[in-house]
């Protein structure tokens, strides 16, 4: 027996020694194991143009498309910048959206006429047309026609409820790519401003009170002989139950546009046989920055279009 020992002993002090020597070599080194991924290499295709139907200092609409590298068509998110219906840099909010495009998603960030010098419905109009330009070159861009969602803040949440509610009505359906629809399949609403009639914001009153008369027809969308053609300009009055998916998004210390605006909306989209999801961001303030760049908002606004637009 103690030869018996003696050899395992001897053994182990040799198997030891190999791998401390071995451990020598390596040190400093590692291993890692290669994880499952739906990663994407993303391309920048800048001024795009989808629209002939500007006028002035606005004569042609383009858009910027983030597009993955896939030979499969992918769904496509339209996303519209806020900036009280007025100019706005199309894209200055791309690079946070990088990691969603890689992630299998068309990134499209659009103009639109500004409010400045074109009344309402003519922004929305350009939304629109921005949808059918994307279904008609759908094959170019590796688009899927049938999966297209849209997405933004403030003005831009607005026009992105208004294209969510609005698919059906031919009324808005004016300018380039006719023959093509304009109905969305999910709307991610962050901070929209959703009736006029009722805004009534905490702070920085007067200076909506001028910016909605702006995007309608010059009107005082505070009489109330007005009341119609005000609730025209908001998505509430067109919900039926066909309408896509709603993810919606508020500021609790919003100054500008207060939170009931959502909650009320939220509310009318559920009584309208629509799915809608309602979140309240605590200590959240009428900001795209603040929001993009909180993980936890981002990561929520994907999952939803991974449910609705991938089925996930």
């Amino acid at each position: 027996m103690k030869i018996i020992k003696l050899k395992q002993t001897l053994c182990m002090t040799l198997v030891m020694l190999l791998l401390l020597t071995q451990f020598s070599f390596a040190q400093g080194k590692h291993a890692l194991d290669l994880q499952p991924t739906e990663q994407y290499h993303v391309k920048l295709i800048k001024d795009v143009n989808f629209s002939q139907s500007g006028e002035g200092n606005q004569p042609n609409l383009s858009m910027d498309i983030l597009r993955p590298t896939s030979n499969e068509p992918l769904p496509a998110i339209v996303y519209i910048t806020g900036n009280a219906w007025r100019y706005a840099d199309r894209s200055v909010n791309l690079p946070m959206f990088s990691e969603i495009a890689r992630s299998g998603y068309v990134i499209v960030f659009i103009d639109w006429r500004a409010s400045t010098n074109h009344l309402f419905p003519a922004q929305l109009e350009d939304a629109k047309t921005a949808v059918r330009f994307l279904r008609a070159n759908a094959a170019k861009y590796n688009i899927d026609p049938d999966q297209i969602g849209t997405w933004g803040h403030s003005s831009g949440a607005h026009l992105a409820a208004m294209l969510g509610t609005t698919g059906g009505i031919a009324d808005f359906d004016k300018g380039d790519w006719p023959g093509y629809s304009s109905k969305v399949q999910a709307v991610a609403a962050w901070s929209a401003p959703i009736d006029l009639l009722t805004i009534n914001p905490p702070s920085k009153a007067d200076e909506l009170h001028l910016i909605y008369e702006s995007i309608l027809t010059g009107l005082n969308v505070y009489d109330p002989a007005n009341a119609a053609k005000v609730a025209a300009a908001g998505p509430t009055q067109y919900i039926t139950p066909d309408d896509p998916a709603f993810l919606l998004m508020y500021g609790d210390s919003d100054p500008v546009i207060p939170i009931k605006q959502g909650e009320d909306f939220h509310e009318a989209l559920i009584a309208g046989g629509v799915d809608s999801t309602f979140y309240t961001v605590i200590g959240g303030v009428h900001s795209s920055i603040q929001f993009t760049n909180q993980e936890r908002l981002m990561t929520l606004t994907k999952e939803f279009f991974d449910r609705e637009l991938k089925g996930k």
